[in-house]
């Protein structure tokens, strides 16, 4: 046994709290809760040791009380004798050894058994939080992915931060990319987004896309033009296509715009003809 066997059996027991935070997050977070996301110290790695350790102990009891009637019981001496890795005393290290290798149905239903429910409850308390939408109301219960609610309109609903919070109808954004020839501004509507092993930004997938060179513009002033005046600014030219993806990993800044569409309706007069 040596630091190799420790490091297996950390990760096992960790492997509750993992899967109960990447189903609690979800799609939101665009894909699985991986290592190299969070370092060591970090809020979301310290939230995942302690869901662990509850989920641990609620099931270590759970364990043993089903074990009262039916002759066994969670060997917690012989976890902790594993985890220390000093297997200096031969009497505990052979007892640790038989408590997994006289009951490798009981152990495998033991942590299978966690894993599914780990994994079963973080997926019902997304459902139920994104259902009543409790995460934009607390900000404790919110996902981690705040490009979720940057990009999505989501932030503009949060009841703890807006005076007036709604629903936008659309998402627009302006970027500012360097390239090898010229800076651009790119100019659309976004309808997905892409993030890189860190969390970071990767890419943006926009519809209605324009751009412009900034070294051909006149007006220093006029960087946030309405969208509304796009087609009319002969600065900017419309990308060809349906969607357009622009990768971020040289873009300068980013502006975002919240949009509202309000209905046009005719004014009925009761006294008109």
């Amino acid at each position: 046994m040596n630091l190799a066997f420790q490091a297996l059996l950390f990760f096992i027991l960790l492997l509750p709290g993992l899967l109960l935070r990447s189903n609690y997050n979800g799609r939101i977070a665009k894909e699985l809760v991986l290592p190299q996301n969070f370092p060591p110290f970090s809020r979301e790695a310290i939230r995942i040791l302690i869901y662990a350790a509850i989920l641990n102990v609620l099931w270590v009891t759970l364990s043993n009380y089903i074990g009262k009637y039916h002759g066994f019981h969670t060997d917690l001496e012989s976890v902790i004798f594993l985890l220390m890795g000093d297997y200096s005393d031969s009497g505990m290290r052979l007892k640790a050894i038989a408590a997994i290798t006289d009951h490798p149905g009981k152990v495998l239903l033991y942590f299978s058994s966690l894993y599914i429910v780990s994994a079963w409850f973080g997926f019902v308390l997304h459902k139920r939080i994104r259902q009543h939408n409790l995460d934009k109301k607390y900000q404790f219960l919110r996902f981690n992915n705040q490009w979720h609610y940057l990009l999505t309109g989501e932030v503009m609903e949060f009841t703890d931060e807006c005076e007036n919070p709604s629903e936008v109808d659309f998402v627009s954004v302006s970027a500012v990319v360097d390239t090898n020839h010229d800076t651009f501004l790119y100019v659309g509507t976004v309808v997905d987004y892409d993030l890189d092993s860190r969390g970071d930004l990767a890419r943006l997938t926009l519809a209605q896309t324009y751009r412009r060179k900034l070294s051909a513009d006149q007006d220093q002033e006029g960087n946030g033009e309405q969208r509304q005046d796009l087609e009319s600014d002969p600065r900017y030219y419309r990308i060809k296509g349906d969607y357009f993806l622009l990768g971020c990993e040289n873009a300068r800044n980013l502006n975002i715009d919240y949009w509202y569409l309000t209905e046009q309706q005719d004014t009925v007069d009761n006294n008109g003809d």
